[in-house]
């Protein structure tokens, strides 16, 4: 099985923000589908005080855990999407972190990443805006 995690982050600096994560599955590669939401299986949103790119890394957090209580066994493709591109650059390694307020952030990021990597593949990518719409309302909500 294949599974798409699609994350996003927002709000308004030091005020209210929100992460939050859409979970796609699918049967194998062959039927992904970036523009549709049929296979949507969860989401989960969080709000808390903080920078929108606490929110944006966080949305890695908590689709990661959603990802986790959905029961990953099953799953051995994981595609994470993110309109992120620092937090993208960041997770991958193309970018280094200076921000002191993301560097545990990341760290527990890549921690839950090893963890899912033991038996499946994984992709961090960055998408458009335009295909994080599920992700994005669920935020809104």
């Amino acid at each position: 099985m294949v599974a798409v995690l699609k994350t996003d982050g927002g709000g308004k600096n030091n005020e209210r923000v929100v992460s939050s994560a859409a979970l796609f599955v699918y049967e194998d590669s062959e039927d992904l589908d970036l523009h549709s939401d049929s296979n949507l299986v969860g989401t989960i949103s969080v709000a808390f005080k903080g920078t929108t790119n606490d929110a944006e890394m966080r949305g890695f957090i908590v689709g990661l855990s959603l990802l986790d209580v959905y029961g990953s066994s099953t799953i051995k493709t994981v595609y994470l999407f993110s309109d992120s591109q620092l937090c993208v650059n960041l997770i991958t390694g193309l970018w280094r972190c200076h921000a002191e307020n993301l560097k545990p952030l990341l760290k527990k990021v890549k921690g839950m990443l090893k963890h899912f990597d033991e038996n499946r593949e994984i992709f961090v990518q960055w998408i458009s805006r335009d295909l994080n719409e599920v992700a994005d309302h669920v935020g809104r909500i």
